[in-house]
């Protein structure tokens, strides 16, 4: 089924872009989803215990399952002023 990630902050810089197109087997949780986007871009692991995750604009539990056509966003820390 395909998705699309969101990318911000660390995971914006990682990737170099603001979005990604995913396709993901049915049943696969947001926290499988980050997983996915760690092994493609190591240096995000540290950020993996810090995320927050989101879909379809609403924060939601590591486990929850993902549906085709959701959004899907992960916010790490964010510093600034």
């Amino acid at each position: 089924m395909n998705v699309t990630v969101r990318l911000f902050a660390a995971y914006r810089e990682a990737f170099e872009q603001s979005e990604l197109a995913l396709s993901i087997p049915v049943g696969t949780t947001v926290q499988q989803v980050q997983q996915l986007l760690i092994q493609r871009k190591p240096q995000l692991s540290r950020w993996q215990d810090q995320t927050r995750y989101g879909v379809n604009q609403a924060f939601v539990d590591p486990q929850t399952i993902i549906q085709a056509g959701d959004e899907i966003v992960f916010i790490p820390p964010v510093s600034g002023g």
